[in-house]
């Protein structure tokens, strides 16, 4: 009977998605440490900073002090991405329509998991930084934000500053980040920030919390180390094609489990503005 759905291309499907999700990156997960694991959660093992202790004679005992251990619990939830097709026969048989309907679905996958990551930095229960200039992240403003990571001894590699629109818009108007006599980079060409103040990365998302829905006044900049969240997931997504109710089209839908939270609270936050 012509355009039937079977097993074997479903699964078939299945593998492909997964290969292309595995293959793409989102704005945010190369930013966090990923775990695997069994179960719909996963308890990930933290320890506090040890604190050096002074000098002591060859024949004398020094003093230890063991640091803080906890464990956080990374609990995952459904994450699910649909697309919808007229007719199941050229998606089985075209490889380029299938590879579209691919890219749409693992890009909606992606943002979501942008969100759940955004989600766990707003958790934290830091105090916000207070910009230079207010509310507007010019080369000050991120210096400021590197400089509260300093302070608290965060690692200098795989940092990452994620920020707003009109935070963007302050960088790209601030000459002395965009400028080749002071910057090594072409953000005025490529659109985009990299290695300044020791952020690796700079991601632009407008998925940061806002006081508005209309003009995105009030979204926050989070500054963060890798190992500060931690993006969980117990397996690949699974698949399933169904016709809808009056069978009109069919509908696909990918589903999996995925869990981020902030595992060590040691990042800096700030509003900014775009009035």
């Amino acid at each position: 009977m012509a355009d039937t759905r079977t097993e074997v291309f479903i699964s078939q499907f299945a593998k492909e998605f997964n290969v292309a999700f595995r293959q793409s990156k989102s704005l945010l997960r190369d930013s966090v440490k990923y775990y695997s694991g069994v179960g719909e959660s996963i308890n990930i093992p933290t320890i506090g900073n040890v604190t050096a202790q002074v000098g002591r004679g060859r024949f004398t005992n020094g003093t230890f002090t063991e640091p803080a251990q906890a464990q956080v619990n990374v609990a995952a939830q459904p994450v699910e991405a649909f697309d919808r097709i007229a007719s199941l026969d050229p998606f089985q048989s075209n490889v380029d329509f299938r590879k579209s309907s691919i890219d749409t679905l693992v890009s909606a996958i992606n943002v979501r998991i942008d969100q759940l990551i955004i989600a766990a930095l707003a958790a934290t229960a830091e105090t916000e930084t207070a910009l230079p200039t207010a509310n507007t992240m010019n080369k000050q403003g991120v210096v400021k934000m590197a400089s509260v990571l300093n302070a608290k001894n965060v690692d200098q590699g795989d940092r990452t500053l994620v920020i707003s629109s009109p935070a963007w818009e302050d960088m790209m108007n601030d000459t002395t980040l965009t400028s080749s006599d002071f910057m090594v980079n072409k953000a005025l060409n490529d659109g985009y920030f990299s290695n300044v103040a020791g952020f690796g990365k700079i991601v632009q998302s407008n998925y940061l919390t806002a006081t508005s829905d209309t003009d995105y006044t009030g979204r926050e900049a989070y500054a963060f180390h890798k190992r500060d969240v931690a993006l969980f997931s117990p397996k690949e997504f699974s698949v399933s094609i169904d016709k809808n109710a009056d069978a009109q089209y069919w509908v696909i839908c990918v589903a999996g489990l995925y869990g981020a939270k902030l595992v060590h609270d040691e990042i800096a936050w700030s509003d900014v503005s775009d009035v």
